[in-house]
């Protein structure tokens, strides 16, 4: 909730720029279908996959938006002869809340001002047997978890590329406070240990995602 008091506070600040700006051809209102699903890897023991999805409502130079965001990262680990003894995974769950404001605009591209927040944000971290002959020491290894909360505040500066009449890819680059609470299980000499540490950081955030606009004027 302080988030989005933050977040409506500073965008009526923003929009306090509009009276020095001249007002650009836009229209009056547009509905962009935004999101994207990426997944890549790096050479065969890291592989990972994201995708967003949401909606964004457009009126003359303001722009709000809600999207949803999963993001899971697998390392496989191998032992001496390169064989897949088991795998570690990473996945990542948030809502992503957005508000910015168009500076500069033309027929292909516009520049604009953000801020924005993640909300909602939960990480898991877990781990699967691939090889049934590996036996870790630890009797436990395969039970252990990590399950953490996070929330992101920040803003930054992005480009919205639109060379057809609806289609377009939108790049941003944030820099963000990140407060996440993450809790582990792990066992060691007979008994569980459960452990929770708190981190709050500043951290860049590189963010892109296409759009469909469904109002044809634009």
């Amino acid at each position: 909730m302080r988030n989005l008091l933050l977040i409506c506070l500073l965008s009526c600040n923003i929009s306090c720029l509009a009276q020095t700006l001249p007002e650009p051809v836009l229209p009056d209102w547009n509905i962009h279908l935004r999101g994207k699903y990426l997944i890549g890897g790096l050479l065969e023991d890291l592989y990972w996959r994201g995708y967003n999805y949401g909606i964004s409502f457009q009126w003359k130079r303001h722009l709000i938006g809600i999207d949803g965001a999963v993001y899971r990262q697998t390392n496989e680990r191998d032992n001496d002869f390169d064989e897949a003894q088991y795998r570690e995974i990473n996945r990542r769950t948030s809502i992503y809340l957005d508000y910015s404001f168009r500076l500069f605009y033309n027929d292909y591209t516009e520049y604009y001002i953000q801020v924005y927040s993640r909300v909602h944000g939960n990480t898991w971290f877990w781990r699967e047997r691939i090889s049934e002959d590996y036996s870790p020491s630890n009797p436990k290894y395969f039970e252990e978890r990590a399950r953490g909360h996070f929330t992101d505040f920040g803003g930054g500066l992005g480009v919205r590329f639109h060379p057809k009449p609806h289609f377009g890819i939108d790049v941003n680059l944030n820099m963000a406070y990140r407060s996440w609470i993450n809790e582990s299980i792990r066992f060691d000499e007979d008994m569980w240990i459960t452990n929770e540490a708190k981190v709050k950081n500043w951290i860049p955030m590189l963010r892109a995602t296409l759009y469909f606009s469904l109002n044809h004027t634009f």
